[in-house]
């Protein structure tokens, strides 16, 4: 995304939250709402062809079947040569984009953090804009947790993360924040003479 588009969707979003923040006052909503917490939902289910590579203490990478995450091992990562798997599964994250992928063996602990990147193309954010991407995994109690850490390229059109753990994985958004304009052209403005 170039410089110009990321300035224009921030100062949106700064525009929006700023417009919130001046038309509330304290007395104006006495009960605010609690956070509901964590959302829970069922785990995904297999969907595609299981990838697989036995990974050693030197390290190495593994593609999905659909090319959308690749896993890379650093050296020293796992201790002895270890089946590492990916498959694709159903996306039952909240705002979850394309398929879920179950990492395995789960529960797997490295000793130095490996990389998860997803790929994303045109067709898959759905009109997202691209800034609000994440990185969602789900825990052993169904919950799903952002990993705000994740680094975003736009030039490569990944989204990356570190973790020390397999479990499943979702790239998703953030947010649910689309702006859609009323009309395709721009009145031109006449400043005064």
């Amino acid at each position: 995304m170039n410089t110009t588009k990321s300035k224009l969707y921030l100062s949106a979003i700064v525009l929006a939250f700023s417009a919130i923040f001046i038309s509330c006052k304290k007395s104006d909503s006495p009960d605010i709402p609690q956070s509901p917490g964590p959302i829970i939902t069922a785990i995904g289910t297999p969907t595609g062809d299981i990838t697989n590579a036995l990974i050693d203490p030197s390290g190495g990478t593994l593609n999905s079947a659909d090319g959308k995450l690749t896993i890379t091992i650093p050296a020293g990562a796992v201790s002895s040569a270890t089946n590492i798997s990916i498959q694709t599964i159903t996306n039952m994250a909240p705002l979850g984009l394309g398929f879920g992928y179950r990492l395995q063996p789960e529960g797997t602990t490295f000793s130095i953090p490996v990389q998860l990147t997803f790929h994303y193309d045109n067709q898959l954010l759905q009109q997202t804009a691209e800034d609000f991407l994440g990185i969602v995994t789900q825990a052993a109690d169904r919950s799903w947790n952002a990993l705000l850490q994740s680094s975003l390229d736009t030039n490569a059109n990944t989204v990356t993360v570190t973790t020390t753990h397999f479990s499943d994985w979702v790239l998703g958004r953030f947010l649910d924040f689309t702006m859609t304009p009323s009309s395709s052209t721009v009145q031109k403005v006449i400043p005064y003479s």
